[in-house]
């Protein structure tokens, strides 16, 4: 069951899709937008159709990340973050340099398919939701 790679905008979201599929979970691929203010939106790359306690967990690779980014996340979470758990995916390298205000959680593009059986794992325990942190 994997994705079609030209429904994707980059080879980051065809890997994150397929790592998905291959562990069963189920999401939606940009979905829909949020508004944030001023005319500026959100639209998250997967939602995915396990909850992480009360919220839905959104997944969002992405590689260069400039100022305006961080602001949108940022914002996101502070809007939106009641309701949704968002998990970046980047560059190992990157992380260091990544605003801690613009994430929930954040994993290294690398490992995206280690993310992917532990959200499968996750699915089946949903009870553990304090373990979610020690992905």
């Amino acid at each position: 069951m994997l994705k079609l790679e030209n429904h994707y905008k980059s080879s980051w979201e065809v890997s994150v899709a397929n790592c998905l599929c291959r562990e069963h979970l189920e999401f939606e691929y940009e979905p829909g937008f949020f508004p944030l203010k001023s005319g500026i939106k959100y639209t998250p790359d997967f939602v995915l159709g396990i909850p992480f306690g009360d919220k839905q967990v959104i997944i969002e690779p992405h590689g260069v990340m400039d100022q305006a980014q961080f602001e949108k996340f940022a914002l996101f979470r502070q809007i939106y973050g009641h309701d949704y758990f968002l998990i970046l995916l980047v560059k190992n390298e990157d992380i260091p340099y990544i605003r801690r205000d613009s994430y929930d959680d954040i994993w290294p593009i690398e490992f995206v398919l280690l993310l992917a059986k532990r959200l499968h794992e996750r699915a089946s325990k949903p009870q553990e939701d304090e373990e979610f942190a020690k992905l």
